[in-house]
């Protein structure tokens, strides 16, 4: 059971993580884009203020099924973990944390940009008068 819960949140995670990056470029994503920002701020920034800034309560519940599992010594993100899983090569850790803040950042700004917008042209757009 732990073997399937450990996988699911790889998935999980891995779908969290591109969401962020990609879920603003489609029009029709635009809004859950923006809810999945806001909530990844919560977790970095709200719950980081309790448990450390830049904390990830994916990471967190991840990280416990995995001691579970008997693997101990992981990474601080789940970003820096799969990377090194798919390169097999030892990454630096604080490269890595830049790189996932900047891109992050860049995704949330594009989708702020994008949301408002989209907001002002649905307010412009001549709506059907009902006959």
């Amino acid at each position: 059971m732990l073997a399937l819960l450990d996988w699911l949140l790889s998935l999980v995670h891995t779908l969290v993580v591109l969401g962020n990056l990609l879920l603003w470029i489609p029009r029709r994503t635009l809004r859950v884009h923006l809810g999945l920002v806001l909530c990844t701020t919560a977790s970095w920034l709200g719950l980081g203020a309790f448990y450390g800034l830049g904390y990830c309560v994916l990471t967190d519940w991840h990280w416990r099924v995995k001691h579970a599992l008997g693997q101990h010594g992981m990474p601080g993100s789940f970003i820096e973990y799969a990377l090194e899983r798919v390169t097999s090569a030892d990454l630096d850790s604080g490269l890595i944390k830049q790189v996932t803040i900047w891109a992050f950042v860049a995704a949330a700004l594009l989708s702020f940009v994008r949301n408002y917008l989209d907001l002002r042209e649905r307010r412009r757009a001549p709506r059907a008068v009902p006959q």
